[in-house]
């Protein structure tokens, strides 16, 4: 059997401080070392976040800029 790769990520406390910090810029680091996997990243929290805002997190994390939450 081959084995398969992880297509998608759910992330619970989405909104939070150690997920914009730690978690989404380790995760860009990865899949940065990995340029063919594809990943479907989805976002839960208990707080509200609109489908925009979660995009934004994302984005800024993966783009290296301290402190996602800033702002």
């Amino acid at each position: 059997m081959a084995a398969s790769g992880i297509d998608t990520l759910i992330i619970l406390g989405a909104g939070g401080d150690l997920t914009s910090r730690l978690l989404l810029p380790g995760l860009a680091s990865l899949l940065g070392s990995l340029r063919s996997q594809q990943l479907q990243l989805i976002g839960v929290d208990r707080a509200p976040m609109t489908d925009a805002r979660w995009q934004a997190l994302v984005e800024k994390a993966f783009s290296g800029t301290p402190s996602a939450l800033a702002g």
